[in-house]
């Protein structure tokens, strides 16, 4: 699957998604772009794999069993604050306190104030995945 976007950078990224078609999808985008990419289907998993390989890029949905997308963000961003991290969500738009210290916002929103460097809706256009991903790499801080 052609991403039809060239990234300018390959980095190891880190997708996060408890929905199997969707996650395969992002991956199989980032893998075509030429990344090396994690794969975990909750939010637990998302932490193990970012403690262990310390991704360049987090794609983090925020509706996740074990610790919701919130949550992995707010530890992403006090553990390391060079990762780049862009929250995913279908139910942007819903006003719901179910999220980790969760407010009467939209839960991207939330996304953003846990430390979110980008935020997309579902369902996310392909191309314009591949150009928040570029975008992220290329604002990354260097050692």
């Amino acid at each position: 699957m052609d991403s039809g976007y060239n990234l300018a950078a390959v980095a190891r990224i880190l997708v996060a998604d408890d929905h199997d078609d969707a996650r395969s999808v992002f991956a199989s985008v980032l893998r075509d772009a030429g990344h090396e990419v994690l794969e975990a289907a909750d939010g637990l998993q998302a932490l193990t794999l970012f403690e262990r390989q310390r991704p360049d890029v987090a794609l983090i949905d925020i509706f996740m069993p074990g610790r919701d997308g919130v949550e992995v963000i707010r530890t992403m961003r006090a553990t390391d604050q060079r990762i780049r991290i862009l929250a995913v969500s279908a139910g942007w738009h819903l006003k719901l306190q179910i999220v980790s210290g969760g407010s009467p916002q939209d839960v991207l929103h939330d996304a953003w104030e846990a430390g979110a460097d980008g935020t997309l809706s579902k369902p996310v256009d392909h191309r314009f995945l591949a150009a928040e991903v570029d975008r992220l790499l290329r604002e990354r801080p260097v050692d």
